[in-house]
């Protein structure tokens, strides 16, 4: 029987994995091999982000987490550089 713990792990495996793939075919040269792991960790960790925001969270704690993001914004930390 699987718990919680045990769907989440596989699911960031998965993201993980299909994350590199897909960085893989932007970077395929040897010598670009760092930029394929920061890459991969980056987006990575905006998509498992996205899946605890999107299905793991109540309400009340997506509604915290976007005025934390908005917050950050507004003092000046922006997530382009535009």
């Amino acid at each position: 029987m699987e718990t919680d713990g045990d769907t989440i792990i596989k699911r960031v495996v998965e993201i993980l994995v299909e994350c590199y793939f897909w960085i893989l075919g932007v970077f395929f040269e040897l010598y670009y091999s760092r930029a394929r792991v920061i890459t991969t960790k980056v987006i990575a960790l905006i998509s498992i982000l996205d899946d605890i925001y999107n299905v793991y969270s109540t309400l009340e704690e997506s509604q915290q987490l976007t005025q934390a993001i908005q917050r950050c914004n507004s003092i000046g930390l922006r997530l382009s550089y535009s």
